[in-house]
Order: C-alpha cells, then structure tokens, then sequence
C-alpha cells in the first residue's frame, strides 16, 4: 500500500496492491481515489481496467480500448527481430543498412560514415566532434564537456537552458526566465518545483518507473500505463473521466487527446519526461528524438549494446526497453529483477542478517586482514580525484596520474607521493579507481579492452578539460604529462579519444604496464608506452606487441630484464618500472625547474 501524505502527516490518498502472483507481480490493484481495479495478467499479457485495456494477443497484434475508442497496431519484423512495419497510430515501413541505421519509406533517410544522422526527408541534421547532434534544421544543441544537453535554442530565437548534478541528473531547467528544478529519488525523475520550493509537479511511483498518481501543479490526476510502460491515459478523480488520452507509435511519437483542461503532462513514452518546447525525451543519461527514432548523443557506455551507439533499443521498440539511455532491456526483466531485490531487501533488514554480517566481517578482519578482504572483493572502494602535491611548478604544467587494478588506498597514496616527490614536489593531480576485488576488477578490464566506456575515463576527460581550462585554454600553450599504469592506460586511452584534436595536442600520455598499447593515429598524438619484457598484462594487446617487438616502433619501449620469474613484472613500483619514471621526474625538473 501507498499513501501521500500531507504536510501534517494526514492522508490524502492511497494506492494498494490487492493481489500478486507466485512471482510477486502484481495481478491486482485498488486505484488512487476509488476509481476501481486495475487488474494484470501475463499469459497472455494484458492490462485492464474501467478507463483503458491493452492486450497483446500475439507478439505482432496489440488490441487497446482507451477514451477515443478501440484500436490497433499491427507489426512485422525483419529477419534480427528490428521493427519492419507498424500499422495503428502510425503506418510506416522501415528498412535498415548493415549498422542498424533506420531509412523509412515515407521520409528516406542518409547517414555518414559515424551512424550520423545527416537527412530525413526534407530534414536536415548536423553534429560536433565528439558525435553530439547540434543542429536539426534551424534549431540548435549545445553540449557539456560530458556529453549532456545544456542548451536548446529554437526556430523562434527562444533558449532553454539545462544544468546537471555530479550524478548526471538533470536538475533544472530555465526558460523565459522562468527555472524549473528537478526531484529525484536515487535515478528516478519525481516531480519539479520552483526556485524557492513551491511544488509544481509531483508523481508517486511503486516499483520501477511506474507512477500510481501525478499531481501537475496542484492538480491530482491518477496515470495508466500500457504494456511497454508508457503512460497511457491520466483520469480526474473528482470527476471520475478521462481528462486526456496519450496513443504513440512504436518509436514513441505521440497523439494525444484532451478531454478537460488540465496543466501540461512532462511524463508519457516510457514514463520519461517529455519537453514539449524541443520535441525530445529525457532518459537520464541521454535524450531521444522521437521522430527520428535515434539518440542525440552517442552511448556513455561505449559499444556494450552494439556497433551503432545512436540506435534506441536495436531497433526493437515493441519489444525492449531502456530505463536511462545506456542499454535495452526486456521491461518483464526489470519487474523481475525489481522483485528478486525486493526479497533480498526484506532479508537484509532482518536482524538474524546483520549479527551474521557483523561476526564474519570481525572474523574476516581479525585472521584475513581488510587488505585481504578488500582484493578478495568482498570490500568495494569507490573512485574518487583528487590532487597531491605543494603546488603548480607552473601556470603551464599540469601533472595527471591514474592507477590500474587491484590497487589499494595506502598503495594508491604512496604512488601520488612518489611520483610528485620525484617530479619535484609539485602537484599531481589524480583519478583513483577503486578496486572491487580480483574478479570485479578483472571483469571490467576485459570490458574495458573492449571498448566499454567506464566512469573513470569521464572522470578523466572531466579532470583534463578543467586543467585546460585552467591553463588558458587549448590557445594557451599548456601541457599535460599523464601517467597510467595498468588498466590505467586502456581508460586513458578512452578518455583521450573523447577530446578535441586541440585538447589532444596538449597532453602526452606515458603508460606502464598497459593492456592496450597505444598506437600514434595523427600527426598531434604523443604516446609513451613501456612494456617490461617480463609483463604479461602487455600480452593483451597481441598484436600491436608482436609488430612493436618485431619493428620497435617509437611508440612502444620495452625495458627490464628477461632474467627472472615471466609474466609477473607488472607492479607500478617494482624496480623495473620505479626506474623509468623516476627518470622522468628527473627530466621533467630538469626541464622546467632549472
């Protein structure tokens, strides 16, 4: 059951499950403001109650009943399961090339060689370096260093400006010089108010992202939502109607229906919120352009859902889901894993659960260690940055450092000391990543490897770009020495290709240790690589270290011993690579202290 409360503790309205099945999911549910029942069922699936119904009687034939009147959409599907057809709200016929870039038969389209969006039917797009889109006809996109939207500026010559939490949550949004801000509950989207606290909207959500009540600007409205999670229709309590119907087409592009007047609705495709001033809908870490079917920006998380980093859900809309703009998923696996984490919190708050944590953590500490612990991941540190140092050796030079695997904090310290001590003292200015374990952090190297954006490389794009900053600029001459041990290199190497070519030219990148090697692409890139001969994490990039070994290319120095135990020369302060750069400190004072 839940209840809002008002601000004396009184109840002003209740939602109850009134029946679930053998999985937990709800089959039955008392709506807010004695409005009916709301009953679900999974085979087949269907949603039915006095103000809208939807059943899926075949994975190709959605059947819904809603205030305007009986409808339905009818798909097909190509040969990989991405929508060929839809014929209801909307009827269109889709085809894709080899990427998964959607041409349509109504409003061809045109693509460059990145997945970009350049054409749609009489449509025009155009994108910035890092794969923003910018520009769509005459109005305009403005990005952060990080990739999220900060301002729209539209035909008419209005702006609409966007600023961010350090969790990439959207908190605010200004227009006509009116600011909205936004409410959040951990990731998901509450509500908003104004600057000085009024509510102006406020929904109530059970498990996940769907809502049991919304409250636009005072106003009580209670939600329906469809099988996909989009809210289907919002009914008035005190008149017991529909005040407004929402139908959408399989991408999301939306009809609604006005019964009564009634404020502006932010929540209806997937529950996100919608501006109705740009035409696009916010995920939480990306924005979607319905019409278009595509995301504005490139996937945060790099190739983890495929080669093309601009398609919403492969292309599968009836079928998948995306809960914050990084990667598709089933929305019956969400209610899924919402139930198994609801069983374990119920465990959790046992006391029986917390004595037998507290005797083997005391155990654990006092025989293994927390070190121990720690490597064996059953402690997870968190990333953090951070500068040590006595101060700048100029308003020129910056020094930057980040670690690999398996490193702990009291490691991590004495290796920011030594490397400022022996570059004479100066600031080091650091990206830390937390260890998770031997096997949480082997896990995310090979992901890394692959290509799979981690959030310590925008950590790092974060930190350069306001080094830059601070040295006037990529016009102000300054430069940035970068050292990366370990996985630290591949998350360099992620970072670095997230700039400029003039934020690029700035910094040179010396990496030890590294699993991948790498390799000079422009004239600009300054690459260090060194490799002991006895390191077995280099063997991780075969081929650039065969043809390195073969043709000693400048990029990669193999240094050390081949005497001793193979594979295991891979510690930042072994002597191996203690001594090359200690010998880069040497130069680097060299160079600017005398």
């Amino acid at each position: 059951k839940i209840t809002r409360l008002s601000q004396t503790k009184e109840p002003l309205y209740s939602y109850t499950q009134t029946e679930t099945d053998h999985m937990g999911r709800p089959k039955a549910a008392e709506l807010v403001g004695n409005l009916g029942t709301l009953h679900y069922c999974y085979a087949p699936f269907s949603i039915t109650s006095p103000y809208f119904s939807q059943t899926e009687k075949a994975s190709t034939h959605l059947a819904t009943s809603d205030a305007k009147g009986k409808w339905t959409r009818k798909t097909t599907f190509d040969l990989m399961g991405r929508l060929a057809s839809e014929e209801g709200v909307k009827t269109e016929t889709y085809s894709y090339d080899q990427l998964g870039n959607r041409n349509q038969e109504t409003a061809p389209c045109t693509y460059d060689a990145k997945n970009q969006l350049l054409q749609q039917g009489n449509h025009h797009f155009r994108y910035d370096a890092a794969g923003n889109c910018i520009q769509s006809d005459e109005t305009h996109y403005a990005y952060d260093p990080l990739g999220r939207l900060v301002s729209v500026t539209l035909p008419n010559g209005e702006r609409i400006t966007y600023t961010y939490d350090a969790f990439h949550r959207r908190i605010s949004q200004t227009h006509q010089g009116q600011t909205e801000h936004f409410l959040y509950d951990g990731d998901h989207d509450i509500g908003s108010c104004t600057r000085s606290g009024n509510p102006l909207t406020l929904r109530i959500l059970e498990q996940g992202e769907r809502s049991v009540a919304l409250e636009l600007n005072g106003q009580l409205f209670v939600p329906i939502h469809d099988l996909m999670g989009s809210i289907a229709c919002l009914v008035d309590p005190k008149t017991k109607q529909v005040a407004e119907t929402y139908r959408y087409s399989a991408f999301g592009e939306t009809t609604s229906y006005t019964h009564q007047p009634l404020p502006y609705n932010p929540w209806r495709f997937a529950a996100k919120r919608s501006d109705h001033h740009t035409g696009l809908i916010h995920f939480g870490r990306r924005d979607y352009a319905p019409a278009q079917g595509r995301w504005m920006t490139l996937d945060p998380l790099g190739f983890c859902d495929g080669p093309n980093r601009y398609l919403f859900v492969n292309n599968q809309p009836t079928e998948l889901t995306d809960l914050f703009g990084h990667f598709a998923i089933r929305p019956y696996w969400q209610a899924t894993t919402q139930w198994a984490s609801h069983m374990f919190a119920l465990i959790q708050n046992t006391t029986f659960y917390h004595n037998c944590i507290d005797q083997i953590e005391d155990l654990g500490e006092k025989f293994l260690e927390e070190s121990f612990l720690t490597l064996m991941g059953y402690y997870q540190l968190g990333n953090e940055t951070g500068v040590f140092g006595s101060g700048e050796i100029s308003d020129r030079v910056r020094v930057t450092f980040i670690n690999g695997i398996l490193t702990l904090p009291d490691m991590f310290e004495r290796t920011v000391a030594e490397l400022s001590r022996c570059h004479g003292d100066i600031n080091v200015h650091y990206v830390y990543r937390g260890t998770g374990g031997w096997s949480d952090d082997m896990i995310r190297s090979v992901l890394a490897r692959w290509g799979f954006e981690s959030p310590e490389a925008e950590m790092l794009v974060l930190q350069w770009r306001t080094l830059i900053a601070e040295m006037g600029g990529v016009n102000g001459g300054g430069v940035i020495y970068h050292y990366a041990h370990s996985l630290g290199g591949s998350l360099s190497e992620q970072a670095y290709l997230q700039l400029t070519p003039e934020e690029q030219k700035m910094i040179h990148i010396f990496t030890f240790g590294s699993p991948t090697l790498l390799q000079k692409k422009n004239e600009h890139d300054k690459f260090t690589n060194y490799v002991s001969v006895r390191d077995g994490v280099c063997y991780l990039d075969p081929i650039t270290y065969v043809r390195a070994w073969m043709h000693r290319c400048h990029e990669v120095i193999f240094v050390g011993d081949s005497k001793g135990p193979p594979i295991v020369d891979h510690l930042f302060f072994n002597a191996t690579y203690r001594s090359i750069w200690l010998t880069l400190g040497k130069q680097f004072r060299e160079k600017y202290l005398t």
